[in-house]
């Protein structure tokens, strides 16, 4: 936060949203939760920490849970192979 110099202390549900986990699987049980494979189980300060150590990129995905764009998002983008394997590479 800018508070603490950027340092910041985005944990539990901050953090998970922050990085676009722990959104709750759609009620109907369709495929537009998060896919979990390119997501960042930690704290946001933790996943700055290993971006720097690895020298990438930090990737954050900010969506509203009731918003079909993000819906969408989930169920047509984050669930592709090549844009998990690009993600997984380079962030």
């Amino acid at each position: 936060s800018a508070s603490d110099g950027g340092g910041g202390r985005a944990q539990g549900g901050a953090a998970r949203r922050a990085t676009g986990g722990g959104a709750p699987p759609s009620q109907d049980g369709g495929s537009e939760s998060p896919a979990m494979a390119v997501m960042f189980p930690g704290s946001f300060a933790a996943l700055r920490k290993g971006a720097e150590e690895k020298r990438k990129f930090c990737l954050v995905n900010i969506q509203k849970e009731n918003e079909v764009a993000s819906k969408q998002l989930n169920r047509d983008t984050w669930t592709d192979r090549a844009v998990q394997q690009t993600v997984a590479s380079h962030f």
